[in-house]
Formats: C-alpha cells, structure tokens, sequence
C-alpha cells in the first residue's frame, strides 16, 4: 500500500505496477490486511497455475473485498 491507502503496490518476476483501491467511506479499517490476505490467498488457490496475470487479478479482487470491509464497522458486519 502506497502512504494513503489508495495503491497496491506489486512486483512479479515479469513486471512490477501499481493496482487503485476503491475508495469507500471508511469507518473501520481493524482487520483490513487480514482480509485483503486472505481474499488474496483465496483467488490464488482457485488458480491451477500462478502468473503474474492471475496474482494481478488476485489482487483486484483482495483489493475490492477489503476495502468492501472497511467501509463497515467491525470485522464481519461487511459480510451478508
């Protein structure tokens, strides 16, 4: 993450870049690392083989739910 919460920053062995974080108004950021990890690890193992393409589609998505999350109070009210 960049200073202000607003890029991922990647590096792949075939490029490296930057992602956007959805900006949401935040009220609770507890949990969010845990939660774009673990969204993260979750779309990686759905993947028969990691690439630097799937890893960047990976982190979208990581990046959609967890900023999903802090737009809630709490760690688990985001999720319905």
């Amino acid at each position: 993450m960049d200073r202000r919460g607003r890029l991922l920053r990647r590096f792949c062995p075939a490029d490296s870049g930057t992602i956007a974080v959805p900006t949401v108004p935040v009220a609770d950021t507890l949990g969010a690392g845990d939660i774009l990890h673990g969204a993260l690890t979750h779309h990686l193992a759905d993947k028969r083989h990691l690439t630097s393409q799937s890893f960047v589609q990976g982190l979208h998505a990581a990046a959609l739910i967890a900023s999903q999350a802090c737009a809630s109070f709490g760690t688990r009210a985001w999720m319905h």
